[in-house]
């Protein structure tokens, strides 16, 4: 029981996905070890493959033969902006994910001003405040709680958070049972 999982994740999928594992987590095993590295999901699952993490949630892994690889979740990453939106020209996301790349390269007019932050908070806060448009998942929008409007004439995209791990993973009652309150949390397939 003493044994302690390294969990990799963005820190916005942990906010979104970790309190509820580590509430089930407690009652099961309590006092439990753990420790939570934050990074994109890319340099999650490299470190998982290496060795560094043994679990990751990460979005969109680059499918693996060394890799348990689980869908959890799904989300759509799209275009929000505030009733108060005060700037039409600026447009605030993480231009380091390719989801929003690929959502800017699709976007042939969109707002040329850019904020980037890797704060997906900072990025919701700053749409809410009407400081510019903002690409942002939705489930982070309902999260925050702002009562911001998709911009439905500009695209979006379709995503999945996964849960990530070696084979050897899942020998300890430990990480047994963090694999077993993700399948049961979020109805993840065995």
């Amino acid at each position: 029981v003493q044994h302690k999982i390294v969990i990799g994740c963005h820190s916005m999928i942990g906010s979104l996905i970790l309190p509820r594992v580590f509430s089930k987590l407690e009652e099961k095993i309590p006092g439990f070890h753990s420790e939570i590295k934050h990074d994109l999901s890319r340099q999650i699952q490299l470190d998982v493959q290496l060795g560094s993490i043994d679990v990751g949630l990460v979005v969109s892994p680059t499918p693996s033969s060394d890799l348990v690889i689980k869908k959890c979740m799904s989300d759509e990453i799209c275009v929000w902006y505030s009733d108060e939106l005060k700037n039409k020209n600026r447009l605030i996301c993480d231009t380091n994910l390719f989801q929003i790349q690929s959502i800017m390269k699709k976007w042939k007019k969109h707002p040329k001003n850019i904020v980037s932050s890797s704060s997906l908070e900072l990025c919701a806060l700053l749409t809410h405040e009407g400081i510019g448009y903002g690409i942002l998942p939705e489930m982070v929008v309902k999260y925050m709680g702002y009562p911001l409007r998709k911009y439905d004439a500009a695209p979006s995209f379709f995503d999945q958070v996964y849960l990530i791990y070696k084979p050897t993973f899942g020998k300890t009652v430990l990480e047994k049972t963090f694999i077993e309150t993700i399948r049961l949390l979020f109805n993840v397939k065995s």
